[in-house]
């Protein structure tokens, strides 16, 4: 499946307008972060945003963040959304999602940024075996990264308790 993905110089305005209406609207789950979201995305160094077949819509996004982590280190895939239009419901979870593509994109603008490794995490409720699933689905399918699953867990922000811990994987720059 081919996605329009895209990074936000030049989508900033719709973006920001579809942060809006999702935390207007959004009483899912992850929603907490929605607010805080719309005034801090700029943090983050690298957002890629992921459009509709028609290049109209925003139905996904994610960013690279490295605040938090140890020097070097980047996390991909953070804040990760699809839109609850597009969300398959079968149950089987990322099958015919635009994360591949999105780490692609991510780990591409960030060879030669002199960044050691990526990761990304999975939040403390997934199973281990999601990590190492994941970690094979991106590699096989981005076609340019090594993510290994680590057997340990990370914490991924300032005041988290170990509960809070996440699984992660790493790739090697």
């Amino acid at each position: 499946m081919n996605y329009n993905v895209k990074p936000l110089s030049g989508y900033e305005t719709q973006f920001q307008d579809y942060l809006n209406y999702l935390y207007d609207t959004y009483q899912g789950r992850s929603n907490h972060w929605l607010e805080s979201l719309k005034s801090n995305y700029k943090k983050y160094h690298y957002w890629t945003l992921v459009f509709d077949d028609s290049d109209k819509d925003i139905i996904a996004f994610s960013c690279i963040q490295d605040h938090f982590f140890q020097p070097g280190t980047v996390r991909i895939l953070t804040r990760t959304w699809f839109d609850p239009k597009t969300r398959s419901h079968d149950g089987a979870l990322w099958r015919h999602t635009p994360v591949a593509s999105m780490a692609k994109h991510q780990i591409e603008w960030l060879q030669d940024k002199g960044f050691e490794r990526a990761i990304f995490t999975l939040e403390p409720d997934r199973d281990y075996s999601l990590i190492k699933f994941l970690s094979k689905k991106i590699n096989k399918r981005t076609g340019i990264t090594n993510f290994v699953p680590q057997l340990e867990r990370m914490k991924t922000f300032r005041d988290a308790q170990e509960k809070d811990y996440q699984w992660y994987a790493e790739h090697i720059f």
